[in-house]
């Protein structure tokens, strides 16, 4: 029989459930296997996979796919710092004001706001910080392009390259989120095609995790409405499809990733500060795993730009 449905709160840190997982492995590995995960594994998968695929749908904005301080709120929220005041104290920092932006005077050809290319590259000792709490490092770089440059849209790609937020915490020692990758957003009018291929390692306490996706997702607008660059996206439905890869503690966990039901996006709830880290008024994933001892899968259901319910069903399940 399923388990019974559970919840917790979706953020745009996608990092806090691997984290978990990093911190909870016995030993780390540079083998790996695949398994078939159980009830808890699925079930953190799950939830990690529905946060990537809130920060994938705020990556159809170029200017937010390009956002670092969203990793050092993962780096934050990987640490569990138990004072609140070293969250504050490293949002405060700007990683983006120590960058080295290539070209100095990025050329914008179409004046849609997206530079025909754009590379930023963190390096030290510049991208260094220090506050009463520790310290944080940034390195590697970005590297953003125009898709069609003489014509203005939201079309992009997007490189990320080694990126890698360091914090030295005063509990907890060195927590580092590395992440690489491509993406691409292309655009028209009536929908919003996206690619999100990323790999994003956390290590921390001597262990590590490592979460991949390789999706399609597409964003179509409501009927009625359209997709305007520069404005807010209007309601309409995200179709996210895949794999996702988790790997640590010597185990490798292949998941597909299916929304047999679209997810519903509401401009209303994704412009509410009390809803916006979830805006999906509805909508089911399916998360599935199989392999030659058993299979399963997590059934993600939202609702009400609530927090979604997730139920977990094994092989026998009924």
């Amino acid at each position: 029989m399923p388990t019974a449905p559970t919840a917790r709160r979706l953020t745009r840190a996608t990092l806090a459930a691997l984290a978990v997982l990093a911190f909870a492995a016995c030993s780390d590995s540079t083998g790996v296997s695949d398994r078939v995960p159980d009830a808890t594994m699925s079930e953190d998968a799950a939830y990690m996979i529905a946060s990537e695929i809130v920060t994938s749908l705020g990556s159809l904005d170029p200017d937010m796919a390009m956002s670092t301080p969203t990793m050092t709120l993962l780096v934050d929220r990987t640490a569990r710092v138990r004072d609140p005041r070293a969250i504050a104290a490293r949002l405060a920092v700007s990683p983006e004001a120590c960058g080295t932006v290539t070209p100095a005077i990025p050329v914008d050809g179409d004046g849609d706001g997206i530079p025909d290319e754009l590379t930023v590259t963190y390096t030290l000792p510049e991208c260094h910080s220090e506050d009463e709490f520790g310290s944080m490092d940034l390195t590697g770089s970005i590297r953003l392009e125009d898709s069609t440059p003489a014509v203005a849209g939201m079309s992009f790609a997007l490189a990320m390259n080694a990126i890698k937020v360091a914090m030295d915490d005063v509990e907890f020692g060195t927590i580092t989120v590395t992440r690489d990758g491509d993406g691409s957003v292309d655009h028209t009018p009536a929908q919003l095609s996206q690619v999100h291929d990323f790999s994003t390692l956390v290590q921390a306490e001597g262990v590590s995790a490592r979460f991949a996706t390789e999706w399609d997702l597409d964003f179509d607008a409501a009927s009625g409405t359209s997709i305007v660059a520069g404005e807010p996206l209007p309601d309409g439905t995200y179709t996210p499809s895949g794999t996702t890869v988790i790997e640590q503690a010597g185990a490798r966990y292949t998941f597909t990733v299916s929304a047999p039901t679209p997810l519903s996006y509401s401009a209303a709830c994704a412009a509410d500060p009390l809803t916006y880290d979830n805006p999906f008024s509805a909508g089911v994933l399916f998360v599935e795993a199989a392999g030659t001892d058993g299979a399963g899968w997590v059934e993600v259901v939202f609702g009400e730009c609530m927090e979604p319910t997730v139920t977990y069903y094994g092989t026998n399940a009924n």
